[in-house]
């Protein structure tokens, strides 16, 4: 896998006989190294195919299938080695995100979170931090702590208040300020969300 974050150079493209630009080909090591690989995702792709949804299949499918074209340009068609540069860095991307996809399908997905797997974040321990509900979903269904930062007026209605505390920020942290409606100024307050839509924690800022 070290192959898909290497980064090849023009010394490592050779040139083609009897071109009349200068055009090559990447180095024959190269190519066998990549080969494995692309091998590896044409082994796991289908084996994963058959346990995901239809979507997911549609996309390892084409994602496969765009790493595979761009392997065969790769491996047979001569252009300047800045160019080969670029294919490469294409082919590495693809198969970089095919198995994203496979680890995401096979490790993220079946590890749904339950109340006993979820642990109240210390007051110190700040985490993850984001402002958007979906990126806080995501977050949560991966099993990742994280804050969520919104106002309390715009918090959704539905969410239940679980428990209320007084945040601590670490020493050297500087506490952002928001005005809220009315013109007065007010610490920022935060939420750590322990579920998106049924439970969390509502946390004031001293």
């Amino acid at each position: 896998m070290k192959w898909l974050w290497f980064t090849p150079t023009e010394k490592d493209v050779r040139q083609e006989p009897g071109c009349t630009f200068e055009l090559g080909l990447l180095d024959k090591k190269l190519i066998d190294a990549f080969k494995k690989i692309l091998n590896k995702a044409g082994i796991c792709v289908p084996d994963v195919q058959k346990s995901v949804h239809t979507s997911a299949q549609t996309e390892l499918a084409v994602h496969f299938q765009v790493a595979n074209h761009s392997f065969q340009h790769l491996q047979f068609l001569p252009l300047p080695a800045r160019d080969v540069i670029l294919q490469v860095a294409k082919f590495q991307c693809i198969l970089l995100d095919t198995f994203a996809i496979v680890q995401y399908e096979t490790v993220a997905l079946p590890s749904w979170p339950s109340k006993e797997q979820f642990q109240f974040a210390d007051d110190k321990w700040m985490g993850v931090f984001t402002a958007d509900p979906a990126i806080a979903q995501e977050l949560y269904d991966l099993c990742i702590p994280f804050w969520c930062i919104r106002l309390e007026e715009t918090f959704p209605l539905r969410t239940n208040i679980h428990l209320v505390k007084d945040l601590q920020a670490p020493p050297g942290y500087i506490v952002t300020h928001h005005p809220r409606v009315g013109g007065s100024w007010h610490h920022f307050p935060c939420y750590i969300m322990v579920h998106p839509v049924n439970t969390a924690i509502f946390l004031h800022n001293n």
